[in-house]
């Protein structure tokens, strides 16, 4: 169930994970849910190591903390995880000590003439 918090953005919110971790048993059974995104809304997906990153009082980053830093994030997907690692980074004093994946889709419009936008990060094999 999606929950709004005072320190989001407009219109953001988020969802607890609603049972078990996806792919610890084989027959366990998941509820989906569905939600639209528009232009210019980002989806945010994250391992536990970003809510329960630690500082140096033992306080967890959590899903406030999060919600928080999303309140001034930029609007770049990469800069949104880039802003997180760097956080998970200086709260374990440069250590990261948990599992730590992040990743940020932001739906952008359509281009004139042309299918949806996305942003690609090409490798320079030129320089190889």
């Amino acid at each position: 169930m999606p929950r709004r918090s005072s320190a989001a953005p407009a219109g953001s919110s988020s969802s607890s994970p609603p049972g078990p971790v996806v792919g610890l048993g084989r027959d366990e059974r998941f509820q989906t849910h569905e939600t639209g995104l528009g232009p210019g809304e980002t989806l945010l997906l994250a391992t536990d190591g970003l809510t329960e990153a630690r500082d140096a009082e033992g306080e967890f980053l959590g899903d406030d903390g999060v919600m928080r830093m999303l309140a001034t994030a930029p609007e770049d997907p990469q800069a949104i995880c880039d802003m997180f690692v760097a956080e998970v980074q200086r709260r374990s004093a440069g250590a990261i000590h948990d599992d730590l994946a992040i990743v940020a889709i932001t739906v952008v419009d359509r281009e004139e003439g042309g299918d949806l936008a996305f942003s690609t990060m090409e490798a320079d094999t030129e320089s190889q």
